[in-house]
């Protein structure tokens, strides 16, 4: 039986992630374009065939997928559509006393009388009623790849809705922006980006380690791992902000990365540098002995040309003497790039 999802890509890279849904489906036909990257796609394969094999697969350019188990007609007003959707969801989300979930909802549209926050509210204070409890997002903290999430999307007059869980879903929020534009403005976009990719590595920072942040300025990853209690070298020859510059565990170095040769024996690289991916790869290779073995590095590559996988695969010759890559990740705060986790090898 044919099985229906909703997939979120960066609009740019479309023609990429559909090449991986085709790796795994070759029969998949995009039958809905939505807005901003989402669309509806239908599979002759069981949806649980189609997760097994792009979980196993790990998609660089899909963000995050959704099964669509019902389909339904909106009205848009409060009072009438919150109880449809909660009926909806009772059909098919079974949940046990004391099982963590959580409702995920995304809303695009007009004269909608209510918002995805009220949808989530309604139907996960339903659950919470019948003992299961509810998992609320947290910056900091990755959930349970196993917890379960239900997933509602309303488009204008129609509604989706299913049932996964977290790794089913390949990500754990349907859209990260919600998530992160609760926080106050920090020094720059960039800290969103670093703090969604440790979450989604699920990489924990050591207290009182030590990082290596190149082309640091004006500072929002550095801000980040500081404030995580690391102490930070900062190498840039720009001004950092002020907030990060007066920092206690910041030391700004002022050359460019490729110029530095200052002691280390860290615990963290990262490089979030806008220039050419081949060269920012052979500065981490150069850097990398500043690095303990066996220690992680995180860097965003920036996809410059038409064919991103074919620049990965020439990045990935540079890197591997030095690297283990563990991970490549489009993730939501990405936009034409992506974002890399590498493991420092056994001199």
């Amino acid at each position: 039986m044919p099985s229906k999802f909703i997939i979120t890509v960066t609009p740019d890279l479309l023609k990429s992630a559909i090449q991986e849904l085709h790796e795994v489906a070759p029969d998949v036909e995009r039958i809905r374009s939505f807005k901003n990257g989402v669309f509806l796609v239908v599979v002759g394969l069981r949806d649980k065939d189609l997760v097994k094999s792009l979980v196993k697969t790990n998609p660089v350019f899909i963000k995050h997928i959704m099964p669509v188990q019902a389909e339904f007609t909106l009205s848009k007003i409060k009072d009438t559509d919150l109880p449809v959707i909660l009926e909806k969801a009772k059909k098919i989300c079974q949940l046990s006393n004391g099982e963590r979930f959580a409702v995920q909802c995304r809303r695009i549209g007009t004269e909608y009388d209510y918002d995805a926050k009220d949808v989530e509210v309604y139907v996960g204070s339903y659950y919470e009623s019948t003992g299961a409890v509810a998992q609320f997002s947290d910056i900091d903290v990755a959930v349970d790849a196993k917890q379960k999430v239900i997933s509602i999307y309303l488009f204008e007059a129609t509604g989706y809705l299913g049932f996964s869980t977290v790794k089913e879903n390949l990500n754990e929020h349907c859209d990260e922006y919600r998530v992160f534009s609760r926080l106050p403005t920090k020094v720059s976009r960039a800290e969103f980006k670093l703090i969604e990719a440790l979450r989604k590595f699920r990489l924990k920072l050591p207290k009182k380690g030590h990082a290596l942040d190149l082309g640091a300025a004006p500072g929002g990853w550095t801000r980040v791992l500081a404030d995580a209690g690391m102490q930070v070298v900062a190498v840039d020859p720009a001004e950092l902000d002020e907030v990060v510059a007066n920092h206690p565990n910041v030391k700004h170095v002022k050359v460019q990365a490729k110029e530095y040769t200052g002691d280390g024996d860290f615990d963290l690289l990262v490089n979030d540098m806008n220039i050419d991916p081949e060269d920012s790869a052979q500065l981490m290779t150069q850097l990398a002995s500043h690095l303990k073995s066996g220690a992680y590095a995180i860097m965003t590559v920036k996809l410059v040309i038409r064919n991103p996988a074919r620049l990965l695969a020439n990045i990935a010759p540079i890197l591997e003497p030095a690297f283990d890559i563990l991970n490549v990740k489009n993730l939501f705060h990405n936009r034409l790039e992506v974002t890399l986790l590498l493991k420092r090898k056994k001199p």
